[in-house]
């Protein structure tokens, strides 16, 4: 709880207004006991709970391994290999 508050302090400080802890189960009631905890130990700090649509996409692993060699590839080029 202290490194969580020393954070906020700091980001008030530096004149940051949002402080995204993220990632918690959408519906707290129907969680188990650990993901219940994260829920309540992220709300006692006062913030509201945004719910955001997320979507992924699935390759097979062929293409999969291609895009990777790709990206490493940019990321070469890129100077940040």
């Amino acid at each position: 709880d202290l490194l969580k508050w020393e954070v906020i302090r700091w980001g008030h400080s530096a004149g940051f207004r949002l402080y995204d802890l993220a990632g918690v189960v959408p519906d707290p009631e129907t969680a188990d006991s650990k993901n219940r905890g994260i829920y309540q130990f992220k709300s006692k700090w006062g913030g509201r709970k945004v719910c955001f649509p997320s979507y992924s996409k699935s390759y097979k692993p062929s293409r999969h391994r291609l895009l990777e060699i790709g990206k490493k590839v940019l990321r070469t080029l890129r100077g940040r290999g």
